[in-house]
Order: structure tokens, then C-alpha cells, then sequence
């Protein structure tokens, strides 16, 4: 009996210390591709501000985005405000199986895409995964120009602009494509700097649950200063979005 004892308490002071390590910032980030890369379900907020300084004149723009995403089989409900008050407004539904739908929210009809055109649009980061996977593997190439900070809950990896190259930079910004959409062609980019790039990870899953970015550059003549939070929530406890018969059957087919 003390045999047993003495073998269980060594084996709980063994669990305990390696529940205890610390782990490096190679292993936070290893840690949460894999776990991002399992990730069956989540929601995605995107909010995007854009200033442009032209003539003296400041003029802001906002995009806030709300996606549902389920994996196996691949759905995308999104809600999109381009704009701010002035702005549009629209829905997206997307299913493997259905294809892809859409309409703009001042309306009633919807409009469905041809087959060809779908795989640029559900591939885009801008439209479900909140770049997650994207952001960490440009991470894990930048070891050396990152920082990390812990709390209890979270661990939160900066990175840094000191000597960061800018020309990788920018291709990461077209990776993430949604960069697009707001920018337009990045081979106009010059001067850029002041880049505040920070992700968030839960400690426990490792999921990611908020990414700031923020910087400024000049587009040719133009100075803009841009902002993007994106957060993510309800891991894993989200149902496949089934697209209603009515919407399948009314759309109005759209080949560009």
C-alpha cells in the first residue's frame, strides 16, 4: 500500500509540473495552428476603419463583417454593414452543397453566383476564417521580430516593427485579401510604418479570440491610416447553415 501511495503521489507531482512548464513562444504558436486547424465551428466579427487623408481632408470609412462558419460541410452565413450609416448592408449564405447567395438587405432578392465563380469568394479570408490560420503561420515566421505577454486566461504575441520587412509584410497583407477589398492594389504602397500587429490565444484551447492590426501608409499621393479587430467566439457550437428552399428557388442567377 505505500508502494502505491508513494508511486501516486510521484505521478501527480509529475503531472503537476508539467501542467506547470511554461511553454515558449514557438510552442504557444505550434499549439495554436494545430488547434486552429481543428476547429469545426466558430464566429468571426471583422471591423475595419479607414482614414484617408487627401487636401487636408479626412474622410473615414467602416466595415463591420459577423460570419458563422461550420467545416465538414463548409457553411458561411455572413452579415455584412460597408459603409457606416450611409453604407449598404448585406446577407451572404453559402453551403457546399447549395452554392453561394447573396442579397442586399434594401431589397428582397436574391442573387446566386455561377459554380465558376464561388471558389475565389469562399476562399477569401475576409469572408469566414477571420484569417486565423493565415495570421499564424505569418507569425511563425517572425520569431525573431515577436514579443509575448501572459495573463491568466490568455496569451497575447505582438509584433514588432523594428526592422520588419516590409515587402513580406505587404504580401501578407494580400494573403489575407480582405486587405484588398479596402485598399485596392498594395503595389501602390510606400512608407509603410507604425504597424501594431497583436493576437490573442485562450490559454486553455489556444484558440484565437481577437487580432488588432493597425498601421499607416501612402497609396501613391495618398495618406490612409487603417484599423482591423477581429474576434472570434463559439468554438465548436455552431450548426451547419441550411439555405431555405425559397431563397434556392428565387435567386436570380449572377455571372460576371
Amino acid at each position: 500500500m505505500k508502494k502505491l501511495t508513494l508511486l501516486s503521489l510521484t505521478a501527480i507531482i509529475l503531472t503537476t509540473l508539467t501542467a506547470c512548464k511554461e511553454l515558449t513562444l514557438e510552442e504557444v504558436l505550434s499549439e495554436a495552428i494545430s488547434a486552429t486547424e481543428s476547429l469545426q465551428s466558430f464566429q468571426t466579427t471583422i471591423d475595419v476603419s479607414k482614414g484617408v487623408i487627401m487636401d487636408d481632408q479626412d474622410d473615414m470609412s467602416l466595415t463591420h463583417t459577423q460570419t458563422s462558419v461550420t467545416n465538414d460541410p463548409l457553411t458561411l452565413e455572413i452579415h455584412s454593414e460597408i459603409g457606416g450609416e450611409d453604407g449598404v448592408d448585406y446577407v451572404t449564405n453559402f453551403s457546399e452543397e447549395d452554392g453561394f447567395y447573396f442579397k442586399e438587405t434594401t431589397t428582397d432578392q436574391w442573387g446566386k453566383l455561377s459554380d465558376d465563380l464561388v471558389e475565389s469568394f469562399v476562399t477569401a479570408p475576409a469572408f469566414h476564417t477571420g484569417s486565423t490560420t493565415t495570421t499564424l503561420n505569418y507569425f511563425e515566421n517572425q520569431l525573431s521580430h515577436l514579443t509575448m505577454e501572459e495573463t491568466d486566461t490568455s496569451y497575447i504575441i505582438s509584433l514588432q516593427e523594428d526592422e520588419l520587412n516590409t515587402d513580406d509584410f505587404k504580401k501578407h497583407l494580400e494573403e489575407l485579401e480582405f486587405y484588398n477589398m479596402e485598399l485596392g492594389a498594395l503595389d501602390g504602397i510606400s512608407d509603410l510604418e507604425d504597424i501594431t500587429y497583436t493576437i490573442t490565444l485562450d490559454k486553455e484551447t489556444f484558440y484565437q479570440t481577437d487580432i488588432n492590426i493597425e498601421m499607416k501608409m501612402m497609396i501613391d499621393i495618398i495618406e490612409v491610416s487603417q484599423m482591423i479587430t477581429i474576434t472570434l467566439n463559439d468554438f465548436n457550437d455552431i450548426d451547419p447553415l441550411e439555405i431555405p428552399e425559397e431563397i434556392k428557388e428565387n435567386a436570380t442567377h449572377i455571372d460576371y
